[in-house]
């Protein structure tokens, strides 16, 4: 623990208290460092469990999810790319570096057990999660993959080639390390049914065909670098053939894009398969510009759908200037039980990042968008504790407090992002 601490200490100085004459910008600065301590301290630090991310500290979510522990790495990145501080910048490469040894570690168990890849939950020792459960989820593999290649970019930049070959990446077939198995598998499963993001519906999905797109055009550009250009001509290929199934989403008579076609399995209903996941997919999903550029209009389509959906379904939304988001309009899940759908700080932070990183990309009402993004990050102040800056899983649809498990990490992770996106640095 006292490892962790230090690495909170590197990068801030402490926190004061919330002041009401504080400006939206500074309250911002001051919530993006407390995002990042909070995120910190679901990194558990006894001998069995480092590397693990719990995905909160409440007892039902003492879980590490392959793909939130991805996110939460990613945006762990992002703090990294930004960071000045030599010291804390090592700190968050061990981190990684003990992530890559409990996934590795995670992986070997479910094999072992007689489970796939695609396992979407490990307990926070490693130990595989046997109950009944959606499975596969093959975004997890996808998102593990894109965000551990691209700090093997990273580290080969700094002169660390040596250790990416050793325990990231080897041009070999059969793969034997976890990003080259990771990306094996996602370009060979690409076209198979899994449960979506929220573990309900099982099919093909668009947010899991982006993380699987994003993760082959990363691991492509891997592949090259340490000398394994047929492996990038075909994750290349791959790529290009999910980008022709996901433009095939968009429903012109609905008038936004769907969130899963070919349903085969799952529970609840989602009758106008209109779900916030489509967004969450374009923040997370695409590191090419010019298909955000290129689709833009049915996006943004999508996402006016959901507000205005959310902006009546929910009485916190009544006269505010932007909703906070649920997950979609048919949802039953309140935090622990199934009284009916809230609003969650990442829905509401990824219609933020939306927002703003279309702003950045428009020549044309950029001022307008990154405003808009702005409100979206403004209201989810607005329902975080006000003493502490706790963000929980999700916020009441009546009186807008704090429901759900406590300090998901997610909720941290995901405003990290949306901070970078909307402020610019």
């Amino acid at each position: 623990m006292k490892r962790l601490l230090f690495f909170c200490f590197v990068f801030f100085a402490s926190v004061t208290p919330f002041a009401q004459s504080q400006t939206l910008e500074s309250k911002l600065d001051q919530q993006y460092q407390i995002s990042i301590q909070s995120m910190l301290k679901n990194f558990p630090q006894s001998q069995n469990t480092v590397g693990s991310v719990a995905a909160s500290p409440t007892k039902e979510y003492q879980y590490h999810w392959s793909r939130d522990a991805a996110l939460t790495h990613q945006a762990l990145f992002e703090v990294y790319k930004r960071s000045t501080n030599t010291k804390a910048k090592n700190q968050i490469i061990s981190a990684f570096q003990k992530w890559v040894g409990f996934e590795k570690r995670a992986i070997q168990n479910a094999i072992r057990s007689g489970l796939g890849s695609g396992e979407p939950k490990f307990q926070l020792n490693g130990d595989t999660f046997k109950g009944e459960w959606g499975r596969p989820q093959n975004d997890g593999p996808a998102v593990r993959a894109l965000v551990m290649s691209a700090w093997a970019l990273e580290l080969i930049q700094l002169g660390r080639k040596d250790w990416v070959l050793k325990n990231l990446y080897r041009p070999e077939i059969p793969a034997q390390l976890i990003v080259k198995s990771d990306l094996e598998f996602t370009a060979q499963n690409w076209n198979v049914a899994s449960f979506d993001l929220w573990e309900e519906i099982k099919g093909l999905n668009f947010y899991t065909l982006a993380m699987q797109r994003k993760s082959l055009l990363i691991g492509a550009e891997l592949a090259k670098q340490l000398g394994d250009p047929g492996a990038a001509r075909y994750y290349l290929e791959q790529a290009g053939l999910i980008l022709n199934l996901m433009n095939r989403f968009y429903n012109s008579e609905l008038g936004y894009i769907v969130a899963i076609q070919n349903q085969v399995d799952g529970w609840g209903h989602k009758n106008s398969n209109l779900d916030v996941a489509v967004v969450l997919a374009t923040v997370q999903g695409f590191l090419d510009q010019d298909y955000i550029r290129t689709h833009s209009k049915p996006i943004l389509q999508t996402a006016q759908k959901l507000e205005n959906v959310f902006s009546a379904l929910y009485p916190v939304n009544k006269n505010k200037n932007v909703p906070v988001i649920g997950r979609y309009a048919e949802d039953v899940y309140d935090g622990f039980g199934f009284s009916g759908g809230n609003p969650w700080f990442i829905t509401t932070h990824a219609h933020a990042e939306l927002y703003c990183k279309l702003g950045r990309l428009s020549q044309r009402s950029s001022n307008q968008l990154q405003q808009k993004g702005l409100q979206f990050l403004a209201r989810t102040l607005e329902h975080r504790d006000q003493n502490t800056g706790e963000m929980a899983e999700q916020i009441s649809r009546f009186n807008g407090y704090l429901v759900g498990v406590s300090h998901l990490t997610w909720s941290y992770a995901s405003f990290i992002t949306a901070y970078h996106s909307c402020l610019g640095r």
